[in-house]
């Protein structure tokens, strides 16, 4: 019977426990391997991994029912005036639309068949778009998780992302696919890009593992039980050579536009105030 094994996958949502104690360690002679599997949700509408079963809404820092992976601004600019939710351009612009080409400013967004609001902005070399939330909806300045939601306190400085990569600092990122992952930040400003999106020399590369779905999910720190948002995540870095969630890619990194970048360039802050996470 060498070289065969039974495979055994439990659902997401159901304890491994108990099944690892039923089962035997072999039947026969041969190998019992027990996975994870993730749960499957067919339902564009549903198609939110990982988090679906953990979170309602869904995770990122924007709870208004429906929303994909977002990141909540307050912006104090001509252009983005007053609260907004920052999501990835790509994730917004519709059917084979590159948002690298076309301006998605004034566009309706609607994911996971909820209407959000209106693209206020739309920066291109950043691949990120501010959602002004209509009247149905509100961005509450906290980011959910299984455990318990943080509210967001501020943003890391560039001097604060820099010592963060000196020193191999922890961080977390919450996305709808892969839920909540950690890593560190591997390079700062990235200007190793010669094609939109650029990130003009202010993006942040982490070794967070993620997938598509992810976009638009906030990079943080946590002190004391608030969060400072590092990034915006844009896309992953270096992909697997297999599937996760519903046949998606996972990479092995992610990069995604600084949030220190997006305060400076919209005289704005992210969470209740404007307090800044310095090294």
């Amino acid at each position: 019977m060498s070289g065969f094994k039974i495979n055994v996958g439990v659902e997401s949502s159901n304890k491994v426990g108990p099944a690892k104690s039923l089962l035997p360690d072999s039947i026969l002679g041969v190998d019992v391997d027990i996975n994870i599997k993730p749960n499957s949700f067919y339902e564009s509408c549903d198609d939110k991994c990982y988090n679906v079963d953990d979170f309602n809404p869904t995770p990122g820092a924007v709870l208004f029912d429906g929303a994909t992976a977002g990141t909540p601004f307050w912006g104090y600019d001509d252009d983005v005036s007053g609260s907004h939710m920052l999501t990835a351009g790509h994730v917004v612009a519709p059917g084979d639309i590159d948002q690298c080409t076309t301006r998605l400013s004034g566009a309706n967004i609607e994911q996971y068949c909820n209407d959000w609001g209106s693209v206020n902005e739309h920066k291109q070399e950043w691949d990120l778009v501010f959602c002004e939330p209509d009247n149905d909806n509100s961005i509450i300045n906290e980011i959910e998780r299984e455990e318990t939601s943080l509210p967001v306190k501020g943003h890391v400085t560039k001097d604060g992302l820099s010592y963060m990569e000196d020193v191999g600092y922890n961080l977390q990122k919450m996305g709808c696919t892969t839920g909540l992952t950690e890593g560190e930040i591997t390079e700062t400003q990235v200007d190793d890009r010669d094609e939109c999106p650029t990130y003009e020399d202010h993006g942040v590369e982490t070794d967070f593992f993620s997938a598509q779905g992810d976009s638009g999910s906030p990079y943080f720190d946590v002190i004391d039980s608030e969060a400072y948002i590092v990034g915006v995540h844009s896309r992953g870095r270096y992909q697997y050579d297999w599937e996760v969630c519903n046949g998606r890619i996972p990479s092995e990194k992610t990069i995604g536009i600084s949030a220190y970048k997006i305060v400076d360039e919209y005289d704005g802050w992210f969470g209740e105030g404007q307090d800044e996470r310095d090294p």
